[in-house]
């Protein structure tokens, strides 16, 4: 993308530090093999110049004061203080971690810079660009210690990170505890914890855990008190159970039986975390269940092979929690198990295909899956449609039928009048803000995304507002890329939306100062290179041109 910046000249010119602040970056990659954390043992520690006993003594440091390892020499630490203060102490008067890491990682989201000290007075050690992902430390107030994935160590602020979601660890109680103020029986004694409750793990040392408590505020807690709980993963699977069992109310022996599973019984979970799975909620069993439980996992590209094992039921539920999922826009759920489903309820249907709710599930998903409104004959809407009118509506699953094809048929309406906006024909601004706002309960995902483009080349074209437009087309191109990423392949005209769709936000984000619209200029770039499409390259570099003005 840096050929786009160029190009465009807005690219930033990074000024060329100063020879001092040259070489404090490079002392600071060469100490990153030591950087740990750790804790002063010891009252009136001297805190010195240099790793030596001639070198002078700014200051002093007491027991429990936590300070940063960046490097040893000899029988000596150099350390760094909270406040950015650098020095050495002797071995002997410091315990640091175990080299475990606890804290979540940090994903760099604006352009910033990794600095020496937690301030912005502080010289500055290297200058990011996002997306960069970096392992943090340490925090204090808003001010992150961290280490980049090329080995620099430094402070970031909050402000131009965000935490990438389970990529920490936490602590959990086991018995009633005691939170003290050092890692110690003789330390203070701040709070105590009941069973269950969940704790911030920052550091492990000797047989304490460092955890946070608040905003600058820490405590510790011994070890044999807690277990590490690890991040939760999502899923969208089916499991089929092996035996007979008990459901907990969370992911552990600790936590209540509150239901059973019979063996055979197959199950969609949702989470996994360590040895337990959690039973998607929308089914009639809600818990975790141990994996020793589990027979068999169906991976997706196994449930078209082997759908006998899978109850009919569980297929439908998984389409039912599909439906649900893309009305609350959770579109990689919902667009996961729809193609996760569409094979098994496709073979349901052709062993049974005068069912009428196997009729009704199979054009569903159909639907959902859909990437144009065309009733010519052999089009997927065209089939989906076919399959419901000529089934039976006098019978069961007749409701969802004939709802079905109301939104169906509503769907090619409302997507006329929207595309009117650009027209003679005038269609008022709250009732095109009406039809986004419910375009997850009408449209298949593809046209959703069409829509939610064509929303926002209104705001952007006939009101001049990029940052409603901004808004919608985010979340069109967020459904064209997770289309893109559950393997399926958008046809012709999904794929020229989805370039359009691109820079158009790009450019609505340039006008807003984001810098994330030359990345979205740079995914429009690989479209065109991987489809040697000249039109869209003749109107890229015109864009281009536009924007540089």
């Amino acid at each position: 993308m840096d050929a786009v910046r160029k190009n465009t000249d807005l690219r930033f010119n990074l000024i060329q530090p100063a020879l001092v602040l040259f070489f404090l970056a490079v002392i600071t990659r060469t100490l990153i093999a030591g950087v740990k954390l750790g804790i002063i043992i010891n009252d009136q520690v001297n805190f010195r110049n240099g790793p030596g006993l001639n070198y002078p003594i700014p200051r002093q440091l007491n027991r429990g004061d936590i300070v940063i390892q960046t490097n040893t020499a000899d029988q000596w630490a150099h350390v760094q203080l909270l406040d950015g203060a650098v020095g050495w102490v002797n071995l002997t008067m410091f315990e640091a971690n175990s080299g475990e890491m606890f804290l979540p990682d940090l994903q760099l989201t604006k352009r910033g810079n990794l600095r020496f000290a937690p301030t912005t007075q502080s010289d500055i050690v290297l200058s990011m660009e996002p997306p960069r992902i970096l392992r943090q430390i340490f925090q204090t107030g808003s001010w992150h210690a961290v280490i980049t994935e090329d080995s620099t160590f430094g402070w970031v602020h909050d402000i131009i990170t965000k935490e990438i979601p389970n990529s920490g660890v936490k602590l959990q109680v086991t018995t009633k505890s005691r939170i003290r103020s050092g890692p110690g029986t003789d330390y203070t004694i701040i709070n105590t914890v009941s069973p269950l409750t969940q704790l911030k793990p920052i550091a492990h040392i000797g047989n304490w855990y460092l955890i946070d408590i608040a905003s600058d505020q820490y405590g510790w807690i011994y070890q044999n008190l807690v277990k590490i709980v690890l991040p939760v993963q999502n899923v969208n699977e089916i499991v089929k159970i092996r035996t007979n069992g008990h459901v907990r109310s969370g992911p552990g022996l600790e936590y209540p039986i509150i239901n059973r599973v019979a063996s055979g019984t197959t199950l969609i979970v949702d989470k996994i975390n360590h040895d337990w799975y959690h039973i998607n909620p929308q089914q009639a069993t809600e818990g975790w269940i141990h994996r020793i439980l589990i027979d068999t996992l169906f991976q997706q590209s196994e449930v078209a092979r082997d759908t006998r094992n899978i109850s009919l039921d569980s297929i439908k539920t998984m389409i039912e929690i599909a439906e649900r999922a893309h009305l609350n826009q959770n579109y990689r759920k919902s667009i996961h198990l729809y193609k996760m489903a569409l094979p098994l309820i496709e073979a349901a249907y052709q062993n049974d295909p005068t069912n009428p709710c196997l009729r009704y599930y199979y054009a569903l998903s159909k639907y959902a899956l859909t990437q144009d409104l065309n009733l010519d004959p052999g089009q997927t809407y065209e089939q989906a449609y076919h399959l419901l009118k000529t089934t039976n509506i006098d019978s069961t699953c007749s409701g969802k039928i004939a709802g079905l094809i109301h939104t169906m048929e509503k769907a090619i309406t409302i997507r006329l009048e929207i595309l009117s906006v650009f027209g003679n024909t005038k269609l008022s601004e709250k009732k095109l803000i009406d039809y986004g706002n419910n375009a997850s309960s009408i449209f298949p995902f593809v046209i959703e995304s069409e829509i939610y483009r064509l929303i926002g080349r209104y705001f952007s074209s006939n009101k001049n507002d990029s940052q409603s437009a901004v808004a919608w087309q985010k979340k069109s191109v967020a459904i064209y890329q997770t289309v893109l990423n559950n393997g399926i392949d958008l046809n012709n005209m999904g794929l020229e939306n989805y370039f359009y769709a691109l820079m158009e936000l790009g450019v609505n984000q340039i006008h807003l100062g984001i810098d994330q619209g030359y990345d979205n200029f740079d995914a429009a770039s690989k479209l065109i290179e991987k489809y040697n499409n000249n039109y869209w390259r003749n109107y890229f570099n015109r864009t281009l041109e536009a924007v540089s003005r």
